[in-house]
């Protein structure tokens, strides 16, 4: 999300204005990477009562709410005896500290990748056709997700059309 800086200077009794984008701050990588680390190690703790483990997938960040601040987005990966799905978890900083703000648990197909753009998260997938085996889902998708405060909320059909 883009905000714009607008800087005045009189030259000659007139007002010159200039207005330049300017980027949402990005969080500290080693914020970043300590705020994910903590909350796998827990989804750890609480996965291993069901045999299951979690790994971070992806991270990326970007100013979801238009604040001017970044927000972390993960995308992890629950792997159990036979299964695994996939979540995506919104932090923020509201002056405390990155803390959970919201996220999602769709079935979001075999996830390859996440993106933002325009403050929506793209969640490129792969789901089953209709001759292929569990394992191998082939039919690319795209789930688009807004976030609203305290939910992730799946807009994929506003944004395309279908859904």
């Amino acid at each position: 999300m883009w905000q714009t800086i607008c800087r005045g200077a009189i030259a000659g009794g007139v007002l010159l204005l200039t207005v330049q984008p300017v980027s949402a701050a990005e969080p500290d990588p080693a914020q970043v990477e300590k705020t994910v680390q903590a909350y796998i190690g827990k989804a750890n703790q609480e996965a291993a009562q069901n045999r299951e483990s979690v790994e971070e997938s992806q991270v990326v960040t970007a100013d979801l709410n238009g604040d001017g601040r970044a927000e972390i987005i993960l995308w992890s990966t629950r792997y159990g005896g036979t299964y695994s799905f996939n979540d995506v978890t919104i932090f923020t900083d509201s002056g405390r500290g990155y803390q959970v703000a919201a996220g999602t648990e769709d079935v979001l197909g075999m996830v390859e990748s996440i993106e933002v753009k325009n403050g929506l998260i793209h969640i490129h997938a792969l789901w089953p056709g209709p001759n292929d085996p569990r394992c191998c889902p082939t039919v690319k998708k795209t789930a688009v997700y807004q976030w609203q405060g305290k939910a992730l909320a799946d807009v994929t059909s506003r944004v395309s059309g279908k859904k």
